[in-house]
């Protein structure tokens, strides 16, 4: 049997994806949406460098309005991904054929690579955390009115394996609401911990931006919903683990 259209990750099974990924969060993770993430970000960054005079307004105006990914000619930027191996340059290079040279000068001007990247990552990571805030929520008050339902329903606990002493199905019901509870803390502590901004330059010393480093972070940490951090977080990725310890119910 020819397969025309491989799907190699369970997430993509047709048969056992449903129980790995749902269909909100294959949008939220599709790679075209994450391209024009990563748009978003430049375009952040450029209106932002305008507001301190870093860049003319006219450029960061025409880098705003173009950060399209529909204006972009896709196919290249997959050819150009499979040349250079580089994931974010080739999405740069098709952008920079659509503006006008002057704009084309100040698109990632002063940012590297893990700049747009990690913050676009957690734009991400804000996402899927408010969709899995709501299906706790949704799992919690659903466990809260079974128990009140079940309170007084007799059932048999077990021990090692055998009948036990007697309980309520409520009480059972109380104890997965409790666990759920406590995650539900856990997600909301995730969501005013781990999604911030990177915008630090190459080697994390803010250099390229003029001395407006930490005006110009907070600028664009705001522009786009994220908290700004202390520091660079390139090669520290414990908000990272924080999430994954967390999220994983």
């Amino acid at each position: 049997m020819t397969c025309h259209a491989p799907r190699s990750h369970i997430v993509d099974s047709r048969f056992y994806g449903g129980g790995y990924a749902t269909m909100e969060a294959r949008r939220l993770f599709c790679d075209l949406r994450r391209l024009q993430r990563w748009l978003d970000v430049e375009a952040a960054l450029a209106l932002s460098q305008a507001e301190l005079g870093t860049i003319p307004a006219s450029a960061a105006r025409e880098i705003a309005e173009t950060a399209r990914l529909d204006l972009l000619d896709q196919t290249a930027i997959k050819e150009d991904i499979a040349r250079t191996g580089h994931s974010l340059i080739p999405l740069l290079n098709a952008w920079q054929k659509v503006v006008s040279p002057e704009a084309g000068r100040y698109i990632h001007y002063g940012a590297t690579t893990q700049d747009i990247q990690d913050t676009a990552q957690s734009l991400e990571i804000k996402d899927v955390l408010a969709i899995l805030e709501r299906d706790a929520g949704r799992i919690i008050a659903r466990l809260a009115a079974l128990a009140e339902t079940y309170r007084d329903v007799v059932t048999i606990a077990r021990t090692h394996g055998q009948q036990a002493l007697p309980t309520t199905l409520g009480a059972k019901l109380a104890v997965w609401l409790d666990e759920m509870i406590r995650n539900g803390n856990r997600l909301r502590n995730c969501r005013h911990s781990v999604p911030v901004a990177q915008l630090f330059g190459g080697v994390g010393t803010m250099a390229a931006f003029d001395g407006h480093g930490i005006e110009l972070l907070n600028r664009f940490s705001a522009r786009l919903g994220l908290a700004p951090p202390l520091s660079a977080w390139h090669t520290s990725r414990d908000r990272l683990a924080e999430l994954l310890a967390q999220t994983h119910l």
